[in-house]
C-alpha cells in the first residue's frame, strides 16, 4: 500500500480487513461479522483480535486523506473512501 508516496506492507489479515471494509463503503460491520468473515473458525481469535487489527490498520492510514476506518459506537466499523 502506498500513502503519500510512502510504501508499506500490510499483513494478510490487515489487508483482508481493509479490503472488506472498503469493498462496501459506508456499510457498518460488527466485530462478530468481521471476525467470522476474516478469521473464520479460529478458536484463538476473539472480537479483541478485530479491535487490535483495526488499530494497526488505522495507524498505517494515519497520514492518508483518502481512506479511513470509522467506529460506529455500539455497532461496529465502516470503511470510508474520502473525496475532496
Amino acid at each position: 500500500m502506498t500513502i503519500n508516496g510512502h510504501s508499506t506492507t500490510l499483513a494478510k489479515k490487515e489487508f483482508l480487513l481493509l479490503f472488506t471494509l472498503l469493498s462496501y463503503p459506508n456499510k457498518i460491520f460488527t466485530q462478530a461479522q468481521l471476525l467470522d468473515q476474516i478469521w473464520g473458525i479460529d478458536p484463538a481469535s476473539t472480537e479483541d483480535t478485530v479491535k487490535t487489527h483495526v488499530s494497526k490498520v488505522r495507524k498505517l492510514l494515519k497520514d492518508s486523506n483518502d481512506v479511513k476506518i470509522t467506529t460506529i459506537r455500539g455497532l461496529g466499523y465502516k470503511g470510508e473512501i474520502c473525496h475532496d
